[in-house]
């Protein structure tokens, strides 16, 4: 019939069919598909790294070490300034060292670039195909990637370093301790065992969540996370060992010697708190919070003065936004673990970052700490106000997130060296030493690699 515009019946089933088999596809392809969006995003970021990988500060000292050292050696070293065991830089360092000798030292941070990128991908992996108390369906998983991906606090400097994937296997034990491990097999919690083991002998962030692991067992009652939380206690242990020695060796007065309370409050709340919100522009809801003095103070070094009227307002603060947000049914439960976990983690980072000052790196995992609390209180919390508030402000980090997303690199890149090219000025010039990035960071001796020279 001429100007028919409604499809006859049979074309109306048919599209139908057609979007349920659509619907269908995605519905059983859900984890692949959001898996794979996840690593998109992750390459998004940065993705001249994994074209033309550089070493990223102290990942040189690993390398350097592991180019003139024994395997046992290198994998067993830990470099007295960080006061840590940090597995995920020994490893690759050892690795890269054999491609530098082998094949080639322009070659050698392909190594430690991919090596990072493989562990970065760990937590995303475990939380969309595992099965968490916390997020509970798939909405709640798609926005747990999210968070995890694009919060103000996932500074640059932690993408794609091998020095920073303790921020990533710390994360990796923070999803692991939302796992339901009922219904785990003996391989399946054998297999969890050896990857808690792993991220716990990969830096501090993941050893300090074992009292986080013993409390989750007075949640969930399942006895298998008593025994990761002893495996992290041991893997403890041996940081405190180390930081101990480090201490009596004298290396570490940048990380102790400037601390106050107060001053490690306020830096909290800026970098760990309103950061995690606004990103860069926390600044101006400092100033408006009269705090923009208490701030300058809490930077200086040594430290100008004391804060403690501004810290106990901070202390305020917090305190409101989490008594807002608790859902009060349990007086143990998920938000319960989350909140002890930003507690634990800002005290951790306040009393050990470098100067004392716990931005950058050290406010990605607490920053996140927090916005998981909100997640949570956003699809749980009885009162539909506090719902939306959360909702709210987990919009405002994820548009901040977003729009900062790429600019660490933007405004590196100008003043960021080529490696490759670096080390074929050094091929033609034996006094020339190859940059490190970021820029002016101390050169190096890459002398086991002479042999190569043409």
């Amino acid at each position: 019939m001429a100007g028919y515009v409604t499809p006859p019946p049979a074309s109306r089933e048919n599209t139908s069919a057609s979007i349920e088999r659509l619907a269908g596809a995605v519905s059983a392809h859900y984890r692949p598909i959001l898996f794979a969006l996840t690593v998109s995003l992750i390459v998004f970021k940065a993705p001249r790294l994994l074209v033309h990988p550089r070493f990223w500060a102290d990942e040189s000292f690993y390398v350097v070490y592991a180019l003139k050292h024994s395997v046992i050696q290198s994998l067993l070293w830990s470099r007295q300034s960080i006061g840590y065991y940090l597995l995920t830089a020994n490893l690759p360092a050892v690795l890269s060292a054999l491609v530098a000798k082998k094949v080639g030292l322009e070659y050698a941070p392909f190594v430690t670039t991919y090596f990072s990128f493989l562990i970065q991908i760990i937590p995303f992996a475990i939380l969309i195909w595992g099965k968490s108390h916390l997020f509970r369906n798939r909405f709640l998983v798609a926005m747990a990637c999210l968070l995890m991906l694009v919060p103000p606090t996932n500074f640059g400097e932690i993408w794609f370093t091998s020095i920073h994937t303790k921020n990533w296997t710390g994360l990796a034990a923070l999803i692991i301790l939302f796992e339901d491990m009922s219904g785990w097999s003996n391989r399946k919690r054998w297999s969890f065992r050896c990857v808690v083991l792993f991220c716990g002998m990969s830096g501090p962030y993941a050893a300090v969540l074992a009292p986080i692991f013993v409390l989750s067992y007075f949640v969930h009652r399942e006895r298998e996370r008593l025994i990761q939380a002893g495996i992290l206690a041991v893997c403890c242990l041996i940081d405190v060992a180390l930081f101990i020695f480090e201490l009596h060796a004298g290396g570490a007065g940048p990380r102790t010697k400037v601390f106050t309370w107060d001053t490690a409050v306020v830096n909290v709340f800026y970098y760990q708190v309103i950061w995690a919100f606004l990103g860069e522009h926390s600044l101006g809801l400092c100033k408006r919070l009269g705090l923009l003095s208490a701030l300058q103070k809490s930077l200086d070094v040594p430290r100008s003065g004391s804060v403690v009227m501004p810290a106990l307002f901070c202390l305020y603060v917090v305190s409101v936004f989490f008594g807002t947000f608790w859902t009060k049914k349990k007086r143990l439960s998920d938000q319960t673990l989350l909140v002890a976990t930003f507690l634990l983690l800002a005290a951790f980072t306040a009393r050990t970052a470098l100067n004392g000052i716990p931005h950058n790196r050290y406010a990605s995992l607490p920053g996140l700490s927090i916005l998981l609390f909100l997640l949570s209180a956003s699809y749980q919390h009885p009162r539909i106000w506090v719902r939306a508030l959360a909702g709210l402000l987990i919009t405002c980090a994820l548009c901040f997130g977003v729009v900062d997303y790429r600019k660490f690199f933007e405004r590196l890149k100008p003043f960021e060296p080529v490696w490759s090219g670096e080390v074929q000025k050094w091929r033609t010039n034996a006094a020339y030493a190859p940059a490190i990035t970021p820029p002016g960071w101390p050169p190096l001796d890459w002398k086991p690699d002479l042999d190569k020279r043409k």
